[in-house]
């Protein structure tokens, strides 16, 4: 049963603020293009791009009449910058999560509703995706022993932490 957005947006008629954190991401699998099926690149840009999306949609819709202050906050990765063997999915999807961001926060300004709209790239932390990481060939990744020397000299920041200074941030 598919859900109405709408339905995720409770009226928040007395809030203080209201912000969306669009934090979900998968890397898929890591593998060269030509190389991967491909249901990967529907899976990567639908959870990195296209949900972020629709609900940053919502969220404007649906708020779109509130004063009190809004933000939106999309988290990327450093990877949406460079180029990564092995993550083209992941790193087209962040890229133009980024470059979506850009546009709305123009969008927003042009007409004036003062929603702050934003990316940040927390950096290497310390999930479930650095383990897979970890764990891929290096024909698949050429990088790989950097991300396992990360985790084995401890340059991994703490998901917790980070999300403390982020939500401090707001």
């Amino acid at each position: 049963m598919e859900a109405n957005l709408y339905t995720v947006f409770a009226p928040h008629p007395d809030a203080a603020s209201l912000t969306l954190i669009n934090n979900a991401a998968v890397l898929g699998q890591i593998g060269y293009v030509g190389e991967l099926p491909n249901e990967h690149f529907t899976f990567a840009f639908d959870v990195n791009l296209v949900a972020p999306a629709m609900l940053m949609n919502t969220f404007l819709s649906k708020y779109a009449d509130m004063t009190c202050p809004r933000t939106i906050l999309n988290i990327s990765s450093g990877a949406a910058q460079r180029a990564v063997d092995g993550w083209a999915a992941y790193s087209a999807s962040k890229a133009a999560l980024d470059a979506l961001t850009r546009a709305i926060q123009k969008e927003q300004d042009l007409r004036g509703t003062g929603v702050r709209v934003q990316t940040i790239s927390p950096g290497v932390l310390d999930t479930g995706m650095q383990e897979q990481i970890r764990n891929t060939d290096n024909r698949q990744f050429s990088e790989v022993d950097k991300f396992v020397a990360f985790h084995t000299e401890d340059k991994l920041a703490d998901p917790t932490e980070v999300a403390r200074k982020i939500l401090a941030s707001l």
